[in-house]
């Protein structure tokens, strides 16, 4: 039905309606031109201001660089707003705190939204800190860390009692302290004593420095992450595996996550997880990426702070509670070490 009355004049009539439909027309990119203004806002990540411990214990040496820093600059090269793309921070969103007590202060000041961790890190201080895990960081597409204790099978090493007084090389792997206090709690459950006077502990920059050492009967034990020790099986897959033998191994462990401020607006936090799935991060040559987190990935941590904090209750078990996941968008369980 037209919209005209019945006696308009034909000769207005085509004006009239050519006119409306330019106006249609018009309208129509109108909106268009809004709605696609919208969605590309949307779609812009948000502006936010990452800060990072940016002091590297001497005893975390590696050979790689910092994973928490290369995580953070990833983070900074997709939440900063306009600045000079040259620069290491454009913004000076990119905030490398020089202590604890300075991120602390950071933290409590909302001095920054996001906060690249070691797991172990945001477990222990989760009375002082008010953050909540957001991120974790994956390598290999595994967001867990395990370690191994390795010896040779020719070594007449047969149990951790054994190692009384020899020599561990031990490999971070980009890990820090998380490395310690697994070892820490795996000698006080096989030995009932402490480490750090029973045996010989010696950092290593390099896993293959951990590994070759005892493969030749040069040392005689070691610690690497599974990640790394297959790293270096895979220059030897047939003599390695062969030659040396697992004394004790973790439960699955998170390595390094991002976690944000309690009061960072849902929105936000949603946004930061979408524009997470882009990211990528290295530690080395490896690649690594960042995934949504779920609390009970930090099971395990919290069982091993709390025997490390309470060693008089005696070990706590560690395994993963069968209702224990991430989000589908997760990788799966590591493989077994050997």
């Amino acid at each position: 039905m037209s919209s005209f009355p019945p006696d308009l004049p034909e000769a207005l009539a085509g004006p009239v309606c050519r006119r409306g439909s330019a106006w249609v027309a018009a309208g129509v990119t109108a909106l268009v031109l809004w709605a696609g203004t919208t969605s590309t806002e949307a779609e812009t990540p948000p502006v936010l201001r990452i800060s990072y411990l940016a002091e590297l214990p001497v005893s975390w040496r590696t050979g790689l660089a910092d994973p928490i820093y290369n995580i953070a600059r990833s983070l900074n090269s997709s939440f900063t707003g306009p600045g000079d793309p040259g620069s290491p921070s454009p913004s000076g969103n990119l905030l490398g705190a020089e202590s604890w007590g300075e991120l602390s202060d950071t933290i409590q000041s909302g001095g920054a939204e996001l906060f690249p961790l070691h797991g172990f890190e945001l477990v222990e201080r989760a009375r002082e800190l008010n953050l909540k895990p957001l991120l974790l960081a994956t390598r290999s597409g595994r967001w867990e860390s395990r370690f191994v204790l390795l010896v040779s099978n020719t070594s007449g090493i047969q149990n951790l009692r054994d190692l009384q007084n020899r020599t561990l090389l031990v490999h971070r792997d980009g890990c820090g302290n998380l490395v310690d206090y697994w070892l820490d709690a795996a000698i006080a459950a096989g030995t009932g004593m402490q480490r750090q006077s029973f045996a010989r502990c010696q950092t290593v920059t390099q896993a293959r420095e951990a590994v070759l050492p005892v493969f030749f009967g040069e040392a005689d034990a070691c610690v690497v992450s599974v990640a790394a020790y297959q790293a270096v099986v895979a220059q030897n897959p047939v003599q390695i595996p062969v030659r040396l033998t697992t004394l004790a191994k973790s439960k699955e462990l998170p390595g390094q996550v991002v976690a944000c401020r309690l009061n960072l607006p849902l929105e936000i936090q949603r946004r930061v997880i979408e524009q997470a799935r882009r990211l990528s991060w290295e530690f080395g040559e490896e690649p690594g990426a960042l995934i949504p987190v779920e609390e009970v990935a930090f099971d395990n941590m919290r069982a091993l702070l709390a025997e490390r904090g309470n060693p008089q209750t005696g070990p706590v078990a560690m395994a993963v509670p069968a209702s224990a996941k991430l989000q589908s968008s997760a990788p799966g369980r590591p493989a077994s070490p050997p």
